[in-house]
């Protein structure tokens, strides 16, 4: 779980609390060990830190993305905003693309190894969508969504950080002196 230390959170929510929870209440006849699969909970995470920097007036929902990552408008992507990344309508529910676990690395992420490959790919638009089958344009971003939403936050953010980075400072920061996710 989170590296915060105990008593740095209010005592009813206690990480301590929380492990026991996950621990104890979890279905061994679907997950035979004690973590619960969170899914897509990392979209909730990833929005907050994209939310904090919006208020703090580093991203606007609707700025084209180029706007803070200029490599990104080639093949076709000059007019994507940031609300259409959070809402799966970037037209970048999968690429053409590979991914090694290395390229994931923060280092290797600092390097341009995922920008990159987002930078050349092209928008794939489903066309349509629904039960009625109506035109559309989203499709939902299983993983590219925090990927593309990375690459925007480590220029915007004045550290250079991942969300990642970001979410591990948050983490081990004494939640009692702020309630600041960014400094």
């Amino acid at each position: 779980l989170l590296n915060v230390p105990l008593g740095s959170w209010n005592k009813e929510y206690s990480l301590q609390a929380i492990k026991t929870h996950i621990y104890y209440f979890w279905d061994q006849s679907i997950f035979p060990f004690p973590f619960q699969c969170l899914f897509s909970s990392g979209k909730t995470v990833a929005s907050i830190v994209i939310a904090q920097l919006v208020e703090k007036g580093l991203l606007n929902y609707d700025e084209k993305v180029s706007t803070y990552w200029p490599e990104f408008k080639s093949n076709g992507k000059q007019d994507i905003t940031l609300a259409d990344v959070l809402r799966h309508e970037s037209g970048l529910a999968w690429l053409d693309h590979t991914f090694k676990i290395d390229d994931f690395m923060v280092e290797n992420l600092k390097k341009n190894k995922v920008g990159q490959i987002f930078e050349k790919e092209p928008p794939h638009f489903p066309g349509t969508g629904g039960a009625n089958d109506v035109p559309t344009n989203r499709e939902y971003h299983t993983i590219t969504r925090g990927c593309i939403l990375n690459e925007i936050v480590r220029r915007v953010d004045p550290q250079n950080r991942t969300i990642g980075e970001i979410i591990k400072q948050v983490s081990t920061y004494n939640l009692h002196t702020s309630n600041e996710f960014i400094k």
